[in-house]
């Protein structure tokens, strides 16, 4: 699920311009001075000099846009199969999106060892964006059906963990381990590929089955559940499914039809409500994350302390979801980070000194957000649209994905008050959020 992020969270490095020597005619170069002047050395003794696509894609003589399309492409793949992967999802199963998507994303990991051109590596980084909608949001929805209900909020919780701690990773080995960008994303597509193959072997989501009225086929994998796990006796794999069916109340249709998704008024107040905690959480996460370029100090110890934010968050936060539910746990994140991102916009500029720490205190407050988003949606909707459902709403949030790093340029404090507004907006939204029937979970907030 995590491994492409290897080189997603590795873009600021792989396109960070190194430090120049510049000559005794120009003191001051960039990259743009060395584009028409190639007698302009890089220091390659600077932390900040890597060998990346800067040299690879000839970035110092690429228009801007174009650099820029590299991630936005990817977003906008992630945005259309969020249209289509997922839907296909409630249609065929998980498995079958699943793989597919395991096999597109091996193949461009492999692809964007070898390109040497912008344009293609755009085009790659548009189809690892639709890869990622099956790779990494329809595989939430997959890997939470495979677990019983007590581990289903904690195996979400690890696959963000894990994803969160990669930043560090990267991050890491940049400015300790090596300046080369191959080794990494190597290792990237080797694990790519051998995940793949592993996936080849993980059976079909048994409530979606049960979900589809094809019992046979969700015996079967029980069966083979049960054999993979023979060597713990203690746990009966049929009982277990059996008492989970029978207290969620699987809703079983064959069609599972979106038209009927959005004729249930309760479904469609989640869909509207879950939408809005997504675009909202994904937008202050990245415009806070856009935002570390401008700390002091260099970029690799911003983002380390960043991604170690982000897994305390996490891990915190995945622990208060397993006690408090859906709501309570949205309204205690959005307290934290509206909190601060408030703090940030009437900061007198004497405890200027102060502004690292509240913005990664908003950022621990919204990426609390970010990881309800993607553990909750077992218990708002039934697993014939609990798919679909996760990919409406991750459309608007990829969209809120590339208009971020435009809004967080703006000149401050307008950004922050823009995240502390809809940060709002969306506390009220969360109380929209009711579990529906057959989730097996009861939650009750006084307001």
């Amino acid at each position: 699920m995590v491994s492409n992020a290897f080189v997603i969270y590795a873009i600021p490095f792989l396109q960070l311009y190194p430090k120049y020597i510049c000559p005794e005619d120009l003191p001051e170069c960039t990259h743009r001075d060395r584009c028409g002047r190639k007698d302009i050395q890089i220091d390659w003794d600077s932390i900040y000099s890597l060998k990346n696509w800067v040299q690879r894609l000839d970035l110092e003589c690429t228009k801007p846009y174009l650099i820029a399309g590299i991630g936005s492409s990817h977003f906008l793949g992630w945005m259309l199969g969020s249209l289509l992967v997922t839907r296909i999802g409630d249609i065929y199963g998980r498995k079958l999106p699943f793989i597919s998507a395991q096999l597109l994303g091996s193949a461009m990991q492999l692809s964007l060892l070898f390109t040497t051109d912008i344009h293609i590596m755009i085009g790659l980084f548009f189809f690892t964006g639709m890869a990622a909608s099956g790779r990494f949001t329809l595989a939430h929805v997959y890997l939470q059906e495979l677990m019983p209900i007590k581990y289903r909020s904690h195996a979400g919780t690890m696959v963000q963990f894990i994803d969160s701690m990669l930043v560090v990773v990267v991050s890491l080995y940049h400015r300790f381990i090596t300046k080369e960008w191959y080794p990494l994303q190597i290792f990237a597509a080797c694990s790519m590929v051998i995940s793949f193959g592993a996936t080849m072997v993980i059976p079909e989501s048994p409530k979606y089955l049960y979900s589809k009225g094809r019992y046979d086929e969700a015996r079967k994998v029980l069966q083979f559940i049960q054999n993979f796990l023979s060597r713990n006796k203690q746990e009966n794999v049929q009982v277990i499914f059996d008492t989970e069916v029978k207290g969620q109340d699987i809703i079983v249709d064959q069609k599972g039809n979106m038209i009927d998704l959005l004729r249930n008024r309760q479904y469609l107040g989640n869909l509207f409500a879950f939408s809005l905690q997504w675009i909202t959480g994904i937008f202050a996460y990245y415009s806070i994350y856009f935002q570390l370029k401008y700390f002091e100090g260099d970029i690799y110890t911003n983002v380390i302390i960043a991604g170690a934010s982000e897994m305390c968050s996490n891990f915190i936060t995945g622990l208060i979801f397993a006690k408090l539910g859906v709501t309570r746990t949205y309204l205690l994140s959005y307290f934290f980070g509206i909190t601060c991102s408030t703090l940030f916009i009437f900061l007198s500029p004497s405890y200027e000194y102060l502004v690292p720490l509240i913005l990664l205190g908003a950022f621990y407050g919204y990426s609390s957000v970010v990881l309800v988003n993607w553990i909750s949606t077992p218990q708002l909707f039934p697993v014939i649209y609990s798919s679909s459902a996760i990919g409406v709403c991750n459309v608007f949030a990829r969209f809120a994905t590339i208009v971020a790093p435009q809004v967080a340029e703006i000149e401050q404090p307008i950004p922050m008050v823009v995240i502390s507004v809809m940060g709002a907006i969306s506390a009220m939204g969360c109380l929209m959020l009711k579990p529906y029937k057959g989730s097996g979970v009861q939650e009750k907030v006084q307001v």
